[in-house]
């Protein structure tokens, strides 16, 4: 089995994709030098014996698949075997509209763990919050299910009901939703200038996600020259194309790395350096995380914090910062495919990502989030429904309701207001 290496490169799981790809290697070759004859040895004695004496006939090919499958698992969260089907499965999903939810989620022990809800969808809605657990789907429990099986449950037709059970942390008893699957579209970035604040949310890094968050800001400015500051909210944004973060913080940082992928004993020449299209200078900047702020999210906060270009505020971040690689070409036939985890994310100064997560500056927990989605919700979901989805710019009164119930934001408006006085901006 010679030729072993075809890439499709997925990143976070099903959560983000980029064009990122690694140096090609050497052809990989199997052979004594690479696996230990006594280990091999013992798996193909442990097989053999099975199939001659266990109670029933077993089938060879699904132990083998389940060995993968342990094997691959045992590695990290984001490591996993696909069988023929699942991996056909996956290449459909990929090129198709879904109907879903609208939750970023990461298998642990516990059950699925849910990163982030997206704004605006149905589990949004619902009041489905980051580092909620989803124990079952449909009153079938995870743990009884493979994780493309749930991933698969978890979508459907739009307007087909789905039922998940949830467990939150100081939540006593189990939390049921029922929920009707939508097509997952939305605005990536959305802004507001009120009180001489530039305000911008980024919801998630899709492939136009750095050209809205530049004409977001430039809008912001034609409405209000003499804004203060501006406010970068990354919370509860799951993550998205690395290099739209990449373009982003381009706008901050004039010169340097933006990000360092290193893979096993080698850092590698990806272009990760700023592109040196400066957005503005001499303006004060704060970027808001919290723990739903994950991958290509980190990279941005990561890479700001680093050069100093900005305050980090909010509470420490998910810590998802690895890039998996897809093989499947060259398999035996019948075999699906697998991805690894081949490289980890490190901001500029060499912090890992993965696992630790970027720490703010200035720590400010969440209060009365449950309040603060209903307030929103009603105001998003109301009369005006349709135009304060699909505008970019936030209503006036719903800026409001933000600042009086957000405790993060209001604190980073005000310290930014305490910061600057005049301050001197150079726009670009």
């Amino acid at each position: 089995m010679k030729k072993f290496i075809s890439i499709l490169l997925i990143l976070t799981s099903f959560i983000a994709t980029t064009s990122y790809s690694l140096r090609p290697e050497k052809e990989i070759t199997i052979g004594e030098d690479l696996i230990d004859k006594e280990n091999l040895k013992a798996f193909l004695m442990i097989l053999n014996i099975i199939k001659a004496k266990y109670v029933v006939e077993v089938n060879e090919k699904k132990l083998i698949e389940a060995a993968l499958s342990g094997m691959l698992e045992s590695l990290d969260p984001y490591s996993e075997y696909f069988t023929e089907e699942e991996y056909k499965q996956i290449m459909e999903h990929l090129n198709a509209e879904f109907g879903g939810i609208g939750v970023e989620f990461a298998f642990e022990a516990s059950g699925m763990k849910v990163i982030s809800p997206i704004e605006d969808t149905p589990a949004y809605r619902a009041g489905i919050l980051p580092g909620d657990y989803i124990i079952e789907i449909n009153h079938k429990p995870i743990s009884e299910m493979t994780r493309f099986d749930a991933f698969k449950k978890m979508r459907g037709k739009p307007g087909s009901k789905v039922d998940i059970t949830v467990i939150r942390e100081e939540q006593q008893n189990a939390l049921e939703f029922s929920l009707t699957r939508e097509l997952i579209k939305f605005n990536t970035v959305k802004y507001s200038s009120e009180d001489d604040i530039a305000y911008i949310r980024v919801l998630s890094f899709s492939k136009n996600t750095a050209q809205d968050f530049k004409e977001s800001y430039h809008a912001i400015i034609k409405e209000n020259p003499n804004v203060k500051g501006l406010v970068i909210d990354l919370r509860s944004n799951p993550g998205g194309l690395v290099d739209q973060a990449i373009d982003i913080a381009s706008l901050f940082v004039p010169s340097g790395n933006i990000l360092i992928i290193r893979e096993r004993e080698r850092e590698e020449a990806f272009p990760t350096k700023s592109n040196g299209t400066v957005l503005t200078e001499d303006l004060p900047v704060t970027v808001l995380i919290d723990k739903g702020s994950a991958s290509s999210s980190e990279i941005l906060a990561g890479a700001l914090k680093d050069y100093g270009a900005a305050k980090i505020m909010g509470t420490k971040s998910y810590g998802k910062g690895t890039v998996q690689l897809t093989i499947n070409r060259d398999l035996p036939k019948n075999y699906g495919g697998f991805k690894f985890t081949a490289a980890y994310f490190f901001t500029p100064k060499g912090q890992k990502i993965n696992g630790v997560g970027i720490t703010p500056d200035i720590i400010v927990g969440q209060k009365n989030l449950q309040k603060l989605i209903s307030e929103t919700q009603k105001l998003n979901y109301g009369k005006n429904h349709s135009k304060n989805i699909s505008s970019k710019k936030i209503p006036d009164i719903l800026w409001r309701k933000m600042l009086e119930y957000d405790n993060v934001l209001s604190n980073a408006v005000n310290s930014i207001k305490g910061e600057s006085s005049s301050p001197v901006r150079k726009d670009k």
